[in-house]
């Protein structure tokens, strides 16, 4: 049950545009319940060694039917999971290619790997009382998970990387457009006072091209930009209305400066919200480098444990 939750989570939480790399935690929570379960079953199997289904404690008969029942959940909501993994990798194809290929490749591997077949061969070992066999069989579906979660931690690293290049592209372009509308606003106050606004309205088309380049730009880049997307586009709205304010007539200076001021504040919004994506982005990726060394350095201790006992053991050897 928790494997089909969390996963529906994972799915919800794409769905709603969130970032896949929220995913992966959920999926290594779920590797961690799977690893759980089977050093549940490594236990049983050892104080159970050498009996029959038959010869068992009360105690230990139903340790062995609890464990049963969520071997055969688990090999369910795989299923169900897999399949949902698919159905969602469709829905994303145009929002979002590259988190839909994450998914069905993730879908395909799973299922490339017998994971759902694997669960139910190791639910029908345990029902037979064969927990050692049972856990072998859990280890080769916790190998494959594992594979699998690095190669989604590859895909949404390099999706990640690519996002704040283009983030850092578009910050760039929406710095010069900011300065650039910051002159016009500069050009067309000093024109008021002249009352003299020839060729103001062909600098602002300008700025209004480049303006909508930027837009472009979010808008083709990742679903995260389209946000950036919509202040430009407003800012781009504001630009024109300037534009229809110098054509007036009478000309309407007011009103196409306060036109520009309105671009400039969307420019600026557009501005703040890339910046607030990329340090997003960049968060992501610290805590996954935290991440990876919290695992370097369990896998360290692990070790140095193991070579602690075997020297331990070794000693003991010789006094005997």
């Amino acid at each position: 049950r928790q494997v089909r939750n969390r996963l529906g989570d994972l799915l919800s939480m794409l769905d709603q545009g969130q970032d896949a790399w929220l995913a992966l935690r959920n999926m290594q929570r779920l590797q961690s319940d799977l690893e759980q379960l089977k050093a549940q079953t490594e236990e049983l199997a050892q104080r159970t060694a050498g009996q029959s289904l038959d010869e068992l404690s009360p105690d230990d008969r139903s340790t062995l039917e609890r464990i049963l029942d969520q071997q055969l959940q688990t090999a369910e909501d795989a299923r169900e999971a897999i399949n949902t993994l698919d159905e969602q990798a469709q829905r994303l194809e145009e929002q979002d290619p590259t988190q839909a290929e994450a998914l069905r490749q993730a879908a395909q591997q799973a299922r490339a790997a017998q994971l759902e077949q694997k669960l139910r061969e190791a639910g029908a070992q345990i029902q037979q009382n064969q927990t050692s066999s049972a856990a072998q069989s859990q280890q080769e579906v916790l190998d494959e998970l594992e594979q699998l979660l690095e190669e989604l931690e590859n895909t949404i690293r390099n999706r990640d990387n690519a996002l704040r290049r283009e983030l850092a592209s578009i910050i760039e372009s929406l710095k010069t457009l900011i300065d650039a509308q910051e002159r016009e606003i500069i050009r067309l106050d000093a024109m008021k006072l002249d009352n003299v606004f020839d060729g103001m309205d062909q600098r602002i088309i300008a700025l209004v091209r480049n303006t909508l380049s930027v837009r472009d730009e979010a808008l083709g880049a990742f679903p995260e930009t389209r946000s950036i997307a919509d202040h430009v586009t407003r800012a781009g709205n504001a630009q024109n209305a300037a534009i229809v304010a110098l054509r007036a007539n009478p000309i309407n200076p007011e009103g196409a400066q306060q036109s520009q001021q309105d671009a400039l504040q969307h420019l600026r919004n557009a501005l703040e919200e890339a910046q607030r994506l990329d340090d997003q982005a960049a968060q992501r990726q610290l805590e996954r480098a935290r991440e990876e060394l919290r695992k370097q350095y369990a896998e360290a201790l692990d070790t140095q444990a193991r070579i602690h006992d075997e020297t331990v053991a070794l000693g003991e050897d010789r006094l005997d």
